[in-house]
C-alpha cells in the first residue's frame, strides 16, 4: 500500500471514496474501484498513449486492466456497467480512453 505523499493526494484519495460509496448507495449494488499507476515509473509519462516501440499505456489502461480484472474478480463484463474517471493525467486519460 502506497502512503499518501501530500495532504492534497489524501484529500482526493478521500473524495474518490466517498463518491464509490455515493454509486454504490444509489445503485444499491457492489462496486469495485481500481487505481492503476499509469505512468508505469519514474520520469515516464506518456499521457496513456502507446509508444511506437515503446510503454502502451493505452492498450495497458483499456485492454489489460479490464481483462485482469475480469478473470481476477467476479464482475460483469466490460462495458456499460463500467466507469473511468481521472484528476489531472488520469481525467485526460478518462477522457481520451475509447
Amino acid at each position: 500500500m502506497v502512503e499518501p505523499q501530500s495532504t492534497a493526494l489524501f484529500i482526493l484519495l478521500m473524495v474518490v471514496f466517498c463518491a464509490l460509496l455515493v454509486c454504490v448507495a444509489i445503485a444499491k449494488q457492489p462496486a469495485v474501484l481500481v487505481m492503476p499507476d499509469a505512468n508505469g515509473g519514474p520520469r515516464i509519462s506518456s499521457q496513456c498513449l502507446n509508444v511506437h516501440d515503446g510503454p502502451q499505456d493505452a492498450t495497458f489502461m483499456g485492454v489489460d486492466v479490464q481483462n485482469a480484472l475480469s478473470h481476477a474478480l467476479r464482475v460483469v463484463p466490460s462495458g456499460r456497467a463500467w466507469g473511468i474517471a481521472g484528476y489531472s493525467e488520469g481525467g485526460y486519460c478518462a477522457a481520451t480512453s475509447h
